[in-house]
């Protein structure tokens, strides 16, 4: 395929860098994300990774099929706390906390694995259990439970909100407190998981 170059026009706006190129090619949702996370897609002559960043009027994009793969942020993670039940890592920015395709390596769980490695021996005898997840783009922490007791209670303080989370974000302008309110769904009909558009679907999340 030879690179190809779009401009985004006004109806353009707010829309996913993955939706905005799937609408231009015969490609399915997963081949797409797959464009995007490999480093081919540039908009304005950045590469970006993050399937769910937002476009705005007036932008370049280029689908590159050269290009390539970007080199992993960070090949190392920073165990910030550490129990018989549960850890907690310092996960870097561009990383995924799970995997997202079939064969996508490199995530949180692998550098924790590898961190693992070189401390314990028998470091693939423990057992990791995913509690939650964080942007691809966002660093901060990150527990995994090391024991099933640990995974139920765990999520049983997310379901009740008794576990705190505080993110640090920087915007443009000035920013005033606000409750966010949606419903969660798998696929809002873009490939992506999102806000619901109907009432009544998806689980409930606050913010």
């Amino acid at each position: 395929m030879d690179d190809r170059h779009w401009t985004t026009a006004d109806t353009d706006a707010d829309k996913t860098v993955t939706a905005f190129v799937r609408e231009r090619l015969d490609a399915s949702w997963g081949q797409v994300r797959r464009y995007v996370a490999t480093g081919k897609v540039f908009v304005d002559g950045e590469v970006w990774t993050a399937a769910g960043a937002r476009l705005v009027p007036g932008q370049r994009v280029s689908l590159r099929m050269n290009a390539p793969r970007p080199r992993a942020p960070d090949s190392q993670v920073r165990i910030a706390y550490e129990d018989p039940h549960v850890v907690v890592i310092d996960k870097p920015a561009g990383i995924s906390s799970v995997p997202y395709e079939a064969r996508e390596t490199g995530t949180a769980m692998d550098l924790l694995r590898a961190a693992w490695r070189r401390k314990y021996p028998d470091a693939r005898r423990v057992p990791l259990h995913v509690v939650h997840r964080i942007d691809k783009a966002t660093s901060g922490l990150l527990a995994f439970a090391k024991s099933k007791r640990a995974e139920i209670g765990l999520a049983a303080q997310l379901r009740h909100h008794s576990m705190e989370r505080t993110y640090l974000c920087v915007a443009h302008g000035a920013v005033t407190p606000g409750r966010i309110e949606s419903r969660l769904v798998r696929d809002r009909g873009d490939g992506l998981r999102g806000s619901a558009r109907r009432p009544g679907e998806g689980k409930r999340a606050v913010t």
